[in-house]
């Protein structure tokens, strides 16, 4: 029995992803609770109509504090690791990212990240090759890794329209409590 007020446990059955995220980066996953929307979401990520929206915290600030990143990609699967280009080359695929500077602490910067394309560690790498590798990521040149093996890099938010009923729909994560994500959090709680 359910008291006034609580929120009764509703079984949905399987549920099947649609993205996913590296696994030491917090923030906002997909489901969706049928294969058709499951299917039809895939095939908007594909074209770019899933607008996703992350935070980084990074050891150095990036130069200038906002505009695009645009490399090309190889991800060596034995390595689990991306490479980056700044020039086509084979094999390479090209990513695209907008960033801005959203905030600073005594010790790192906070750049919000709207990448257009989805490649493997794509924000990690290209914030690496200007200089400013995510705090804790030691793959991708961090000074030192963070004690619970996570990075500093988080989904914030996934804005599209929902793929049959086309309402505008946007899902928001705050980031997980830490002394550091709490420094912005606290930033953008005065600037408002």
């Amino acid at each position: 029995m359910n008291r006034p007020g609580s929120i009764a446990p509703v079984s949905v059955g399987p549920l099947y992803d649609v993205h996913r995220l590296d696994t030491p980066v917090s923030g906002v996953v997909l489901y969706a609770r049928t294969r058709t929307v499951a299917s039809r979401l895939s095939d908007m990520f594909r074209r770019g109509e899933i607008r996703k929206t992350y935070w980084a915290a990074v050891e150095s600030p990036p130069e200038p504090y906002t505009g695009d990143l645009e490399h090309y990609l190889v991800h060596r699967h034995k390595e689990n690791r991306s490479i980056w280009y700044n020039q086509p080359t084979p094999d390479g695929k090209r990513c695209v990212c907008r960033y801005a500077t959203i905030g600073a602490s005594d010790r790192y910067w906070f750049v919000e990240l709207c990448p257009e394309s989805g490649r493997t560690h794509q924000l990690r790498v290209q914030l690496s090759a200007i200089g400013c590798p995510v705090k804790g990521d030691r793959k991708y040149g961090a000074r030192r890794g963070n004690r619970d093996r996570m990075i500093h890099l988080h989904a914030r938010e996934l804005s599209f329209r929902h793929p049959i009923l086309d309402h505008p729909i946007s899902i928001v994560a705050s980031p997980p409590a830490d002394p550091v994500w709490d420094t912005l959090t606290e930033q953008l709680n005065r600037a408002v």
